[in-house]
């Protein structure tokens, strides 16, 4: 659970503490035992990438660049 992925995962991510290994284990475990859960985060993870496209983000770079 870092504020960086949190920015880019918003709520699709089921988030974890970064330093407790023990809470990763559960974490995994839960989406393991909910079908549901995991189900809806990777639809919802599957929404979020389609609007990660490189050839956008390049352009809006260039563009900022040119201004």
């Amino acid at each position: 659970d870092l504020p960086a992925l949190r920015e880019l995962g918003k709520d699709a991510v089921l988030y974890v503490p970064a330093d407790e290994p023990v809470a990763l284990a559960e974490g995994i475990e839960r989406l393991w035992a909910d079908p549901g859960l995991a189900g809806a985060l990777v639809e919802e993870a599957g929404k979020r990438v389609s609007g990660y496209d490189w050839g956008a983000r390049a352009a809006l770079i260039l563009a900022f660049l040119a201004r």
